[in-house]
């Protein structure tokens, strides 16, 4: 009985052997591996993603540069004629004095009546005619031209009289600055301005040593 133990052990360690043996075997018998085959054909596109949540609005950009000049525009068409919503008569410039034939040695009083029909205030100027040749200096002519206007009055008011003496600029003219031949024509100029209205009027006069 134990013979029989022993010889069917003995048995089985052989064919355990023989297994791995034969295992040992086919190992060492197994051939290379074969190259990877060719790439397949790509599969069909998925379905689209969905899309992710927005993001976050970025902070502005730097202005940039200012372009050039574009060419000027075609000039517009003339404007319509303005209505005059509050017409404003002239003033009226009468019984004017330094006119016609003076004496020369009287006092030279340049007057006129200034009336205005709406009474709007009033800047009035007078001015003399001073020509450049009754003067000594030949180079002032030159310089000046052949007249010189010299003011005589200046002033802002309303209807009313204006008048100037002008004797003290008569003297100078006839004895410090020059002479003015007898009876010579001599003009002077008055200026009227109101609130819409300029009126310049040049009146004429001589001056003689008599007046008869």
């Amino acid at each position: 009985m134990n013979g029989n133990i022993l010889g069917a052990l003995a048995l089985v360690i052989a064919l355990i052997a023989a297994v791995f043996a034969g295992a040992s075997f086919i190992l060492e018998e197994e051939g290379p591996i074969g190259p990877i085959g060719p790439t397949g054909e790509a599969g069909e596109a998925g379905p689209p993603g969905v899309s992710g949540p927005q993001g976050d609005q970025g902070e502005p950009g730097p202005k940039g540069d200012k372009g050039a000049t574009g060419p000027r525009g075609p000039a517009g068409a003339d404007g319509a004629d303005g209505k005059d919503l509050e017409p404003n008569e002239a003033p009226h410039i009468d019984n004017v004095t330094m006119v016609g034939r003076v004496c020369y040695w009287d006092d030279w009083m340049f007057c006129a009546d200034i009336n205005d029909p709406e009474e709007d205030l009033m800047k009035v100027e007078g001015y003399l005619k001073l020509e450049t040749s009754w003067l000594p200096y030949g180079f002032i002519e030159g310089l000046m031209g052949d007249h010189i206007w010299i003011p005589l009055f200046n002033e802002v008011g309303y209807s009313d009289t204006y008048c100037f003496n002008a004797t003290s600029i008569r003297d100078a003219i006839h004895g410090e600055w020059g002479s003015v031949a007898a009876c010579h024509p001599i003009s002077w100029r008055l200026d009227v301005m109101d609130g819409e209205n300029f009126i310049s009027e040049e009146y004429e006069f001589v001056a003689c040593e008599c007046c008869e």
